[in-house]
């Protein structure tokens, strides 16, 4: 191959690498910006229910963004983890069953949903809404 060739395979390699950076960061910063125009106290929630699941905020968010409320939130990622099934899996189950909780745990094949749920997080204060909330 000649080196001409060579280099503009090299180029182009870079170009599209350098596009995809842009890209991931492009996507930080939108994430960011979904976090930020959340009120303070979702903000709240958010951190505490991605500390307790040991979850990634900004899913934490776009859960919420589609409808899911925060004991939703909770439970399929619960489910999901427990059940060693993807998320989307669980999640599209509860949207389109029509079931509640105890009865998509037992399509994932845990017995008992609520068994799932630990302790609130330590930090928790009385003024914050229970992670079940669902507003």
């Amino acid at each position: 191959m000649k080196s001409w060739m060579v280099g503009l395979i090299m180029v182009s390699l870079l170009l599209v690498g350098l596009g995809g950076a842009e890209a991931q960061h492009k996507a930080g910063h939108e994430k960011q910006a979904a976090a930020a125009v959340l009120p303070e106290g979702e903000q709240r929630l958010v951190r505490r229910l991605s500390d307790f699941l040991d979850f990634p905020q900004e899913d934490i968010i776009a859960l919420k963004e589609r409808g899911l409320g925060w004991g939703d939130i909770e439970m399929s990622v619960l489910i999901s983890r427990n059940a060693s099934a993807p998320l989307e899996t669980v999640v599209v189950e509860w949207e389109t069953s029509g079931l509640q909780w105890p009865a998509i745990g037992q399509r994932f094949g845990i017995v008992d949903v609520e068994a799932l749920k630990g302790e609130r997080p330590q930090e928790a204060q009385e003024s914050d809404p229970p992670l079940d909330a669902n507003p």
